[in-house]
């Protein structure tokens, strides 16, 4: 009787190691990550996300580089307009894919390359109390200006938008961010990045979402009451133009041209992603949503043809980035990448 129950004890054991063994393996080989806060490169070929050190090839789906050696996760990932640099905004750090290394660090609340890559533009936070707009230079490897924010400061995050165009290079739109979920209302310096000098301080009547640069014009997606709205600023006069947009739920990006929107709603317990033409005011393409998607990190490709979301990881659900085509809605690319063990099992305990 004794050696039969050993003989069943060790059956057990065995089994047991077997099954986690398996289990080892089964998560070593399986993605697991969470892809939030997308970002594409300039010419579109590639593609980043916050929180994970992948860089991904649009074209093949395939992750191109592992910059594990880039521990500074942060809010947002930007990939320099040469593809050099990776540039992580909350929490500065700018890391250089050729050498792997990270080469700048700073105290920042937001942080964007200028359109020619020449500069870091950043909202300095070494003194809390008096932010300052900061410019680092790549070739110089030094601060080259630092600017005082004009205003209240209190309660207030900071947004760069950066000019778009060669002959805009040196100028840069700072948004002021009320963190009063119900003030509807907000404010921009359109400064010069040269000296400092505040071109213009303007007024916004919306909670700005989002802003981008399309040439001469500056679009700031925003809301204002239960309406969403679209206002147009252009930098050489200041004149400003408002159209209320046609549609019902929570703007969630831009694009770079300010045409499109892509934008979130319930519709029948039905949960969607919607893509409005700004400019032919209408809905384009409807997207269902899947699981765990983060709605905030979303981003449209330069051309604004395609839209990339990325979902969190939750057990059974891996995450992953999906491309889709913004006139038509469909998926045209999906894009995973594998992690290790030691970093699997840290996910899964850490969630």
């Amino acid at each position: 009787m004794k050696v039969l129950f050993k003989r069943s004890l060790i059956i057990s054991i065995l089994s047991a190691l077997i099954c986690i063994a398996l289990i080892c393996y089964y998560f070593a080989n399986r993605p697991v990550l969470s892809v939030v806060y997308l970002s594409f490169s300039k010419n579109g070929k590639e593609i980043t996300s916050a929180l994970q050190p992948y860089v991904w090839d649009c074209s093949s789906g395939m992750v191109m580089e592992d910059n594990s050696e880039n521990k500074s996760p942060g809010l947002k990932t930007l990939i320099s307009p040469d593809n050099r640099y990776l540039l992580q905004s909350s929490g500065l750090s700018l890391y250089d894919r050729k050498n792997k290394k990270v080469i700048f660090r700073h105290n920042s609340e937001d942080a964007v390359f200028t359109n020619n890559g020449k500069l870091v533009v950043f909202v300095d936070n070494t003194d809390e109390k008096n932010p300052r707009i900061s410019t680092w230079s790549i070739e110089k490897t030094e601060i080259l200006k630092s600017f005082s924010l004009s205003g209240n400061n209190k309660n207030v995050s900071y947004s760069i938008i950066p000019a778009n165009t060669g002959e805009k290079d040196d100028i840069a739109a700072i948004c002021r961010l009320s963190d009063d979920y119900d003030d509807y209302s907000g404010s921009i310096e359109i400064i010069d990045l040269t000296d400092g000098k505040i071109l213009k301080n303007i007024e916004i009547p919306v909670k700005i979402i989002f802003a981008t640069f399309n040439g001469t014009q500056l679009i700031i997606a925003g809301k204002k009451n239960n309406e969403n709205r679209i206002v147009r600023i252009n930098i050489v006069n200041f004149s400003q133009e408002s159209d209320v947009l046609d549609i019902k739920g929570n703007i969630e990006a831009i694009s770079g041209d300010g045409r499109f929107v892509a934008y979130f709603f319930v519709e029948n317990k039905r949960r969607c992603f919607g893509i409005y033409n700004v400019v032919e005011k209408k809905v384009v393409s409807i997207i269902p949503e899947w699981s765990n998607l983060i709605r905030g990190g979303i981003s449209f490709s330069p051309d604004g043809k395609n839209l990339a979301m990325g979902t969190v990881y939750s057990w059974p659900h891996n995450g992953e980035i999906r491309i889709f085509d913004v006139e038509t809605g469909n998926c045209i690319k999906r894009l995973n990448a594998p992690m290790k063990i030691g970093e699997t099992l840290s996910k899964l305990f850490s969630y």
